[in-house]
């Protein structure tokens, strides 16, 4: 996520605030669907915030998306980014 510029300092509050006020709620919902999750800050730029979620597939992240689209989430999120949220979705890689 990035926040807008204008908004950065206030608003990474928010954003940070909200996420900790949705994740149990989240959690709940997903179920065992969700394996992990995590909030990280960038350390060189403080507006710079990031979701890191492990899924059990992709379809259940995208029906969880819907689920709060539908309530609104997502556009209040939207509306403290600077850009789009982007959703990127990755094959973890086995090192053994």
């Amino acid at each position: 996520m990035s926040l807008r510029p204008s908004y950065a300092a206030v608003r990474q509050k928010d954003v940070i605030a909200l996420l900790r006020q949705l994740l149990p709620e989240s959690k709940k919902h997903a179920g065992d669907v969700i394996e992990e999750i995590s909030i990280r800050q960038n350390q060189d730029d403080s507006t710079d915030i990031i979701s890191a979620q492990r899924w059990a597939s992709r379809k259940t992240y995208e029906d969880y998306f819907k689920w709060r689209t539908d309530d609104g989430y997502t556009a209040k999120f939207e509306q403290m980014l600077e850009k789009p949220l982007a959703i990127r979705f990755f094959n973890e890689i086995q090192m053994n």
